[in-house]
C-alpha cells in the first residue's frame, strides 16, 4: 500500500536537494558580484581591503609580528583579527595572489588596490571557502540518502559557517528518526560515520541531533 504524504513531515531527497544546492551556489556567486561595503571609500576602503591587507601582512611580515603593532604592521589599519589557523589560510591565498598579481599584496604600496582581476580572484577564494559548508557537509549527507524520500534517514535542516569566513568551523542541525532511542554520543557517531572523510578537512564541527518528534516539538 502506498504511503500517504504527511504535510507536516520535512523530507529531502537526492532529486530535490542536489539541484537546490547548485541553485544556491549560483545565487551565492551572483550576490558576490555586487559592490562591497567601503567600495572606493578611503582611507579604509572597506571589507575587501581588510582581506587584501591581511594577505600582504601574512606574506611580508614574520609570524611573530602578525598580531603586533610594528613599523610594518599598523594595527590601526585593518589589524589582523583572525585566529592563527585562519591567518595561515590567508597566507596561502596571499602566496597564490602574489604569484598572479604581485602588486595586489605589495606591502604599503597596495593600499586601496582595487584591480578587477584581483577582485575576481578574491571572489573565487571567498566563494570556494564559504561554500565548503555545502560541498563538505550537505552534499555528502545528500549522497547517503536513499531514493525513496519517505525512507530518508537524514533531514539536514541547517548548516552554519561559524568561522568568520575561513571555512574551518561549522555547526549543523540534523533531524532523523534513526536517532530514536539512541543517546547523544551514539547519534553523533552516526553523523560522523557519514562525514568521516569530510571532517578530516574541518577544524571544528558542532552538531545538534534530534528525532523528528523532538524537532516538531521545538
Amino acid at each position: 500500500m502506498a504511503k500517504k504524504s504527511d504535510p507536516d513531515k520535512f523530507v529531502i531527497s537526492k532529486d530535490a536537494l542536489l539541484p537546490g544546492v547548485l541553485f544556491a551556489l549560483l545565487i551565492r556567486w551572483c550576490v558576490a558580484a555586487y559592490p562591497y561595503s567601503g567600495y572606493k571609500t578611503p582611507p579604509m576602503y572597506g571589507d575587501f581591503e581588510a582581506q587584501r591587507h591581511w594577505q600582504e601582512i601574512t606574506l611580508h611580515t614574520p609570524v611573530a609580528n602578525w598580531y603586533r603593532n610594528t613599523t610594518q604592521n599598523d594595527l590601526e589599519y585593518w589589524g589582523l583579527d583572525y585566529p592563527p589557523l585562519t591567518a595561515y589560510h590567508t597566507l596561502l591565498i596571499a602566496v597564490v595572489g602574489d604569484w598572479l598579481d604581485p602588486e595586489s599584496v605589495r606591502l604599503f604600496a597596495s593600499r586601496g588596490y582595487e584591480n578587477e582581476n584581483h577582485k575576481n580572484f578574491m571572489r573565487w577564494t571567498v566563494f570556494l571557502v564559504h561554500e565548503k559548508t555545502i560541498l563538505l557537509v550537505a552534499i555528502p549527507v545528500a549522497l547517503h540518502l536513499p531514493d525513496d524520500p519517505y525512507m530518508c534517514f537524514w533531514f539536514l535542516l541547517e548548516v552554519t559557517d561559524e568561522s568568520d569566513g575561513c571555512g574551518a568551523k561549522f555547526s549543523a542541525l540534523i533531524v532523523s528518526d534513526k536517532f530514536q532511542g539512541k543517546p547523544l554520543l551514539a547519534r553523533h557517531r552516526l553523523v560522523n560515520a557519514v562525514l568521516q572523510e569530510e571532517l578530516k578537512t574541518i577544524h571544528a564541527f558542532t552538531q545538534k541531533t534530534l528525532t523528528v518528534e523532538q524537532w516538531k516539538q521545538q
